[in-house]
């Protein structure tokens, strides 16, 4: 572990604006506490980004298995590591587009696993088919967060889509729909055992979301030229 003195002058001179509460409130201090830990160390962004899989199919047996607890805690750790990748690439300088697939490629097989896992647990130990729907509610909640970005900026562009989410943060301060929030949701959620509502919950604010954004962007829409012109 580097010194105290080494790593505050290395993160003041890579500071990261945090947008979400958790990210920034609960997540960044145990986070900074990691990567202080490891900066120093042969280890790649890449590799941690794949580490969070590992731990996503820890939490999925636990709940397939009825542990809630168990597969909450392992939830938040995920949330938490998942900062490290970012901050060991931006202090190493070895950001590229490779990693920026292989974080996007992890970041959806472990929200994909996880949901699997929830939904089939609530049906195995309730015999509730509603743990299935809050899983697929749940789980395009997750993808509607990354992929309406895409869809919708190459439609209309990514300055107007830039500018309409500037447009949303003066309405609506906190970003809800940021993954470190999802995470912790369904965190929060399972320990009293209902990890099904964090996805209901999850799915119903990324809806939410989507439909602000795409009211900000009525009016680019609108003037857009249609593929059939």
């Amino acid at each position: 572990m580097i010194s105290k003195k080494e790593w505050n002058l290395l993160k003041k001179s890579h500071q990261h604006q945090e947008t979400a509460f958790v990210s920034a409130y609960i997540n960044s201090p145990c986070y900074h506490f990691i990567t202080r830990f490891v900066i120093d160390k042969n280890i790649t962004p890449n590799e941690v980004s794949i580490s969070t899989i590992f731990l996503a199919i820890g939490a999925a047996l636990a709940y397939i298995y009825g542990n809630f607890i168990v597969g909450g805690i392992l939830v938040q750790l995920i949330n938490i590591v998942d900062g490290v990748d970012g901050e060991i690439a931006r202090i190493k300088h070895l950001g590229s587009k490779f990693g920026e697939i292989v974080d996007s490629l992890s970041d959806r097989i472990v929200e994909m696993l996880l949901c699997l896992a929830i939904g089939y647990s609530i049906w195995d130990t309730r015999g509730s088919v509603l743990g299935w729907i809050f899983s697929l509610i749940g789980l395009i909640g997750f993808l509607e967060g990354n992929y309406f970005t895409e869809l919708v900026g190459a439609r209309v562009g990514r300055e107007v889509l830039e500018e309409s989410w500037r447009d949303l943060k003066s309405l609506v301060k906190f970003r809800l729909n940021h993954r470190s929030n999802q995470l912790f949701a369904i965190f929060v959620f399972s320990l009293p055992g209902r990890p099904e509502l964090a996805l209901l919950l999850i799915g119903i604010i990324a809806f939410f979301y989507s439909g602000l954004r795409l009211y900000k962007m009525l009016p680019y829409l609108k003037k857009a030229p249609s593929h059939s012109e």
